[in-house]
């Protein structure tokens, strides 16, 4: 019978073997310490990934499972369904009370919303979640009465409207700017204050 020795990554044993590979393929690592990531930048997330003029970031070779630590956002970060995603912790997120002005008989849309709801990952990839999704992660309040978001319900979230405030409105022909907006599906009655409130079940 022959014995069959766990195969070492340290071959040359210049400090330790505590980290092996057994007969079925698993990584083993058996020290009481730390894992230390690659860590860097966005733009050093491969190193296929170039940035030949300042803010355009070209994706690398990614592959879903690569973990990482992100020293530019300060947190940790995997690559899931072909796009990058910080972790989430148990500790809650600070829930943000946000004052979007108040109802005029006329207009429908409302923001743009601080902090913007929506996270690009990079500037080719894929939003992590749909308006739609958005829509119905967020807590809107008409004066004292409760919103329902999502389509077919009391309003959507809509970005970048191109479209000017309504005929009628205190802004009436001033354009939108860009950003994240509430869209509701009737007007504000006048005088009524619209909040949003951030980061709910986060």
């Amino acid at each position: 019978m022959r014995y069959l020795r766990r195969q070492s990554l340290n071959r040359r044993g210049l400090t330790d073997r505590s980290v092996s590979v057994d007969l079925s393929g698993e990584i083993i690592m058996d020290r009481p310490y730390t894992l230390q990531l690659p860590t860097g930048t966005t733009v050093d997330r491969s190193p296929d990934t170039t940035e030949p003029t300042p803010g355009t970031i070209i994706p690398g070779t990614y592959v879903d499972g690569m973990i990482r630590y992100n020293s530019e956002t300060a947190e940790f970060e995997g690559r899931q369904a072909g796009a990058w995603r910080s972790f989430r912790f148990k500790e809650p997120t600070a829930i943000v009370r946000q004052y979007l002005g108040q109802g005029d008989d006329f207009e429908t849309t409302f923001g743009p919303l601080t902090p913007d709801p929506f996270t690009y990952t990079a500037a080719s990839e894929v939003l992590t979640w749909d308006a739609e999704q958005m829509a119905q992660n967020l807590l809107v309040v008409n004066e004292t009465i409760w919103q329902i978001g999502g389509t077919g319900y009391d309003f959507t979230v809509v970005q970048n409207p191109s479209y000017m405030h309504p005929p009628g409105s205190v802004l009436a022909g001033d354009p939108y700017d860009p950003g994240t907006y509430i869209k509701f599906t009737i007007a504000i009655a006048l005088n009524r204050p619209v909040y949003v409130y951030h980061n709910i079940g986060n």
